[in-house]
């Protein structure tokens, strides 16, 4: 890691400014003013100040490029771009995403959205009503959607964590990955569906469980876990790991019963006794 000495030292104004970085490992600060940000290749350090800031990190096309951004005050817009990244919002409502690479995003205070994009993310959300996104697309626009393990905390506030996002007519959603879905102290929404069955293989003759969502801190007289099509479409049983977990199926043959082979798509941890007529379940088409 370079020295400070070795670091390109870049000052905003108070006003609002287009900074464009350099090719070697800059660190900038925007101030204040509506800031306009992009560092350029090389592991940059940003901070945006007061102000709402658009930062991207570098390296379009450089996969080692793993930059630091900081919003701090302000409703900023971050994108790490590619390399593992590391974004942090600051107070205010956020929108970050991680694109290529295995990044790290925390919202802090304020109703954050924050989109991992490709790689094994961590996105945590902080206080506020923040929409954790582990597998979506470049600034928020759908592309396709690769298989990557997802951590998506929510902290405190109502939060939605949804570990696939986005999906491409044709692909499949969260197949090849475990996603870990943490909610925090008030009413989260787990998605496990949306526009189609999410952590489905299509394969009848295995039961899934390299594929499914880990939903943790569940709380059934707040919390709500969203599946798509109805009741029908599911069993409850036994998860296949831990006793004291739930696991939800889906019901491959339709004769709603248990089957060796249904399809693991969710485990709640440390929950017993759910029903899939509970008002904690959400089904939507």
């Amino acid at each position: 890691m370079k020295n400070k000495s070795e670091f390109n030292l870049i000052l905003g104004t108070n006003s609002p400014d287009l900074i464009n970085g350099t090719s070697g490992q800059d660190k900038i600060f925007g101030r204040n003013g509506d800031d306009d940000i992009r560092p350029g290749e090389g592991n940059d350090i940003v901070h945006g100040g007061r102000g709402n800031d658009l930062i991207f990190g570098g390296g379009s096309t450089d996969a080692e490029d793993n930059d630091t951004l900081y919003g701090e005050q302000g409703d900023d817009r971050i994108f790490g771009q590619s390399g593992d990244d590391q974004i942090f919002g600051g107070i205010g409502n956020d929108s970050m995403g991680g694109d290529l690479g295995n990044d790290l995003l925390e919202g802090d205070s304020g109703n954050d959205t924050l989109d991992g994009g490709s790689g094994n993310d961590y996105l945590k959300g902080g206080p506020g009503d923040d929409l954790l996104l582990g597998n979506g697309g470049v600034q928020g626009v759908p592309s396709i959607t690769y298989p990557s393990n997802d951590t998506l905390v929510g902290g405190a506030g109502n939060d939605t964590l949804d570990g696939v996002f986005d999906i491409v007519t044709g692909s499949s959603s969260g197949i090849d990955e475990i996603d870990i879905l943490t909610g925090g102290g008030e009413k989260d929404t787990f998605i496990l569906g949306k526009n189609q069955v999410y952590y489905d293989d299509g394969d009848l003759l295995s039961p899934g469980v390299k594929d499914y969502a880990l939903i943790k801190d569940f709380q059934k007289h707040q919390d709500t876990i969203q599946l798509f099509g109805n009741s029908n479409d599911y069993v409850l049983g036994a998860s296949p790991f831990h006793a004291s977990d739930t696991g939800i199926f889906l019901d491959t043959n339709r004769n709603n019963i248990f089957d060796p082979n249904d399809e693991l798509i969710g485990v709640v941890s440390d929950v017993k006794n759910l029903h899939l007529s509970g008002t904690y379940f959400n089904y939507v088409i």
